[in-house]
């Protein structure tokens, strides 16, 4: 099986029973901000849940019909204007299960000082 088959078969059996959610701190030119945030919110799967100055970003990405997390977070990367986007919460969770990234489900404390949503 080559590895676009295989990667699809996965990309199948993940839709069906499992929710993969990714959290991403993402850092921007502060002058690119309408073009990346216009960008990001056009991904399947994205979501820009809070910013704060100086061109920082709290964003979600979850596997899609169409396209996987880790898809949309390359293309999060190629996006112009973005200077970073760094993995900071992954979970792959059963569909009825909440996959939220909650305080009491983590070893640390999440901060939001600074974001506004």
């Amino acid at each position: 099986m080559n590895a676009a088959r295989a990667r699809a078969s996965r990309q199948s059996e993940i839709r069906k029973d499992e929710i993969n959610v990714c959290g991403l701190a993402v850092h921007h030119l502060p002058a690119a901000r309408e073009a990346v945030v216009a960008a990001l919110a056009a991904l399947p799967g994205v979501e820009i849940c809070a910013e704060a100055e100086g061109g920082r970003l709290a964003v979600t990405v979850i596997d899609t019909e169409a396209t996987m997390a880790i898809d949309q977070i390359a293309e999060i990367h190629r996006t112009p204007g973005v200077v970073a986007a760094s993995l900071v919460y992954a979970r792959v969770a059963a569909r009825d299960e909440d996959a939220s990234p909650r305080a009491d489900r983590a070893p640390f404390q999440f901060k939001t000082e600074g974001f506004s949503s």
